[in-house]
């Protein structure tokens, strides 16, 4: 019979344990209260790692393609490699410029224009119309 008793102490303990449980512990970390946004140093930095991803695993593919008789698709890896480097230069700049923004809270500017070449490429450039630049 003590055994019986014992088993109905605790769970008496455990239901009041639960009910005060319940009144104390109201965080539900669904709760938009409870969820801090990301700083612009971390979207940064998340970008960051995104693009050397893309860039790294396009690299290998181009290195693996480059000896089949696929210029056009090649091509259009190259550029595609291009404009993830870019984007990967401007993400970078933005992070420093994140990283200093406390120092600075004026300093607003998001997009920085990058634009390395590749010799060989041919680019479009709206400015020049319809033709393409070779560099």
């Amino acid at each position: 019979m003590g055994s019986m008793e014992s088993a109905t102490a605790d769970w008496d303990s455990e239901e009041e344990w639960s009910k005060q449980g319940e009144e104390e512990d109201v965080y539900d970390p669904r709760n938009p209260d409870y969820i801090l946004p990301a700083s612009k140093l971390q979207v940064e930095e998340i970008n960051i790692a995104m693009f050397e991803q893309q860039i790294c695993r396009l690299q290998t593919a181009i290195s693996h393609r480059a000896s089949e008789d696929e210029e056009l698709l090649l091509e259009h890896y190259r550029s595609v490699l291009f404009h993830l480097q870019c984007s990967l230069q401007a993400a970078l700049h933005r992070r420093d410029q994140a990283g200093t923004a406390d120092a600075d809270p004026q300093s607003d500017s998001w997009f920085v224009p990058y634009f390395p070449s590749l010799p060989g490429m041919q680019y479009f450039h709206s400015e020049y119309g319809s033709s393409s630049m070779q560099v």
